[in-house]
């Protein structure tokens, strides 16, 4: 069984700098910031569409620790 993760998105250039409420991006399949484990992967539907034009990093936490982290960008 795989340990309870958590996601933290941070916008990094573009608008306003900071970390992201989860309300933002927490969509109908996922809602807070909690991950869904199914056949043996984390899994997360982020719902970008309120986000804005910038640069984002998600940060993937296991007991408040960052084990994985991706960046991407909105236009």
């Amino acid at each position: 069984m795989l340990p309870a993760a958590t996601i933290a998105l941070t916008r990094t250039s573009g608008g306003t700098t900071g970390a992201i409420d989860e309300s933002v991006y927490s969509g109908s399949a996922d809602t807070g910031s909690n991950f869904r484990i199914s056949s043996c992967q984390y899994m997360y539907n982020l719902s970008a569409s309120a986000l804005g034009v910038g640069t984002y990093r998600v940060d993937i936490k296991i007991n408040s620790t960052v084990v994985g982290s991706a960046i991407f960008q909105l236009k």
